[in-house]
């Protein structure tokens, strides 16, 4: 599994990782903030043969380890899963990315 948070850097260090990817097949999970850095991730993702999934999460837990009740956050997180086509069956309950989204998805904040 190959994880990237390099706050909308991912198009460049999944083009570094083009050896990998294709050798390896990894399942890739990264945070996305902007639909155009998703659109660039997804061109090369898909040439490479992978299918993608919004994961969406909370930032903020009201039961974090300090007991900080002031959520900051106000929204949850959105990341993508990539997961490469030869196993994308075993994948469920996620919606798929299909290319026509013009803006990232936001949830508001869940409680736990």
């Amino acid at each position: 599994m190959l994880k990237i948070d390099v706050e909308g850097m991912e198009p460049l260090v999944l083009a570094g990782a083009v050896n990998l990817l294709r050798s390896d097949r990894p399942i890739v999970y990264f945070e996305v903030l902007e639909i155009e850095t998703l659109i660039r991730c997804r061109d090369i993702l898909t040439k490479l043969g992978y299918e993608m999934y919004w994961v969406e999460s909370s930032a903020y837990n009201e039961r974090n380890f300090v007991g900080n009740s002031n959520n900051i956050w106000g929204e949850g997180e959105t990341a993508v899963l990539a997961v490469p086509t030869e196993a994308a069956e075993v994948i469920s309950g996620f919606t798929k990315v299909t290319g026509s989204e013009t803006a990232v998805p936001k949830s508001a904040y869940r409680r736990y």
